[in-house]
């Protein structure tokens, strides 16, 4: 599997509406994501975590029931011990009193005060401060045979302008074995507009900073094989709304003329590129992807048409109580077809041996009830999902019966998975939920 590397707030933004396409299954093949900031994980991605570690069947994480799944790891800077960039450089805070500081010839005043929690505000300089603490270089390791790492993040603000070319020198120098990697990139200039409020230099700041992370990546270690820019002091510049990507309930996909909507194209292609050994050697300008270059198959239209299928038959199921139901149906072959049931049994047959036979035969009910949770709970997955504007077709019973549920035999099960009380139902929500987006009807 590629590797993603999403850095800063907008790497998470972008790898958070990846990871929605595939959810739709249109974006196929799985992936490694690691996400870097000093901020938390997005609550959108958190809740994709959440499903992809309750999908795990096998020995590995990405060993669900009938597919190899992608793997999402949050590697967040640990906390300093105190919010004043001063103080956690000098070790006191309140000015210098009159004294010469090797600090003062780095840092201005206002930076020395600026807090750190709420991120580096545009300054990659601060970035320096938390570099020391870059996750564990395990992190970092390219799996054997899967040598591409896309890494995607803002140049333009304080967390991607500072710590994306530490991070690619981190990627090469950890490879296995002097393993060759292949290193690319979605990066974005200037693609929103400035609030002074916030960012102080307004449009000269963001422009400096994106030279400052160019210059560095062209002469960095880490030789980047190819990358493709996001806006810049000539493209269109968005309202950005920080805070409603961080909750991420009900975000709808970008337009096609959306930033965001060109990082995931250009990211799609990146990842499956097969030309970016022969770019290694081309001056730094030219291994730049122009738009034309890329091509990928999906489009906005497609994907707003498969959320609204595959989020009525999720609805259907939910809604319908269809696996509360199933216990006492005189047809059940007929309704739901042979392979959802076998799917069920499999995980009663796993709360049997956890419960035994008498505990065992609240299953169904448990079930329900963790399916309606996960969906449409207080923190259900639904409210990450984009509401399609168009209305997908009835759901008809032969619809769930016909999907392309996985089947558990010949499957390896990791017993260590189902030791508690809570783990199967919990885990075949999961997994019902999983097959029933990912597998239902496409045009």
């Amino acid at each position: 599997m590629e590797t993603i590397i999403a850095v800063g707030g907008t790497g998470q933004t972008l790898l958070f509406h990846y990871f929605r396409l595939y959810l739709a299954g249109i974006v196929e093949e799985p992936f490694r994501a690691l996400v870097v900031d000093t901020d938390e994980m997005h609550s959108g991605l958190q809740s994709m975590k959440s499903l992809l570690d309750d999908l795990q069947h096998g020995d590995e994480s990405t060993d669900a029931l009938g597919e190899t799944i992608p793997s999402l790891t949050f590697a967040r800077f640990d906390q300093p011990s105190t919010d004043d960039v001063e103080e956690m450089l000098t070790g006191s805070s309140g000015g210098d009193n009159g004294e010469y500081r090797p600090v003062d010839a780095f840092f201005s005043a206002d930076l020395l005060g600026q807090p750190l929690q709420k991120g580096l505000f545009a300054r990659p300089a601060l970035s320096s401060v938390v570099a020391h603490q870059l996750p564990r270089p395990e992190k970092f390791v390219p799996q054997p045979g899967s040598p591409t790492v896309v890494v995607i993040g803002s140049i333009v603000g304080g967390t991607g302008g500072g710590l994306i070319a530490p991070i690619l020198d981190s990627v090469r120098e950890n490879a296995e074995g002097g393993m060759p990697v292949r290193l690319k990139a979605v990066l974005y200039g200037e693609y929103f507009q400035v609030d002074p409020g916030q960012i102080s230099g307004g449009r000269e700041r963001l422009q400096s900073n994106q030279t400052l992370a160019l210059r560095t990546l062209e002469s960095s270690y880490a030789t980047l094989h190819r990358f493709s820019i996001i806006g810049g002091p000539t493209s269109r510049r968005i309202e950005r709304n920080p805070e409603a990507e961080s909750r991420s309930r009900g975000l709808s996909f970008p337009a096609e003329s959306h930033p965001h909507w060109e990082g995931i194209r250009a990211l799609h292609f990146l990842r499956h590129d097969t030309v970016a050994d022969a770019k290694a050697n081309q001056p730094f300008q030219s291994r730049e992807v122009d738009d034309e270059t890329i091509n990928v198959s999906f489009q906005r239209g497609r994907a707003d048409y498969r959320f609204a299928e595959a989020c009525a038959v999720v609805d259907a199921l939910v809604g319908n109580n269809v696996v509360k139901r199933m216990e006492n149906e005189a047809w059940l072959s007929n309704i739901c077809g042979t392979r959802l049931p076998k799917l069920i049994v499999h995980f009663w047959e796993m709360a049997r041996d956890v419960l035994g036979p008498d505990g065992a035969r609240s299953f169904p009910d448990r079930l329900n009830d963790a399916l309606r949770d996960r969906w449409r709970g207080s923190d259900g997955l639904r409210e990450y999902l984009p509401h399609p504007p168009q209305q997908a077709q009835a759901v008809l019973p032969s619809t769930i019966a016909q999907l392309d549920w996985p089947s558990p035999e010949g499957e390896s099960i990791n017993r260590d998975l189902f030791q508690s009380a809570e783990d199967p139902h919990r885990r075949a929500a999961a997994t019902l939920l999983f097959a029933a987006l990912r597998n239902s009807p496409t045009d």
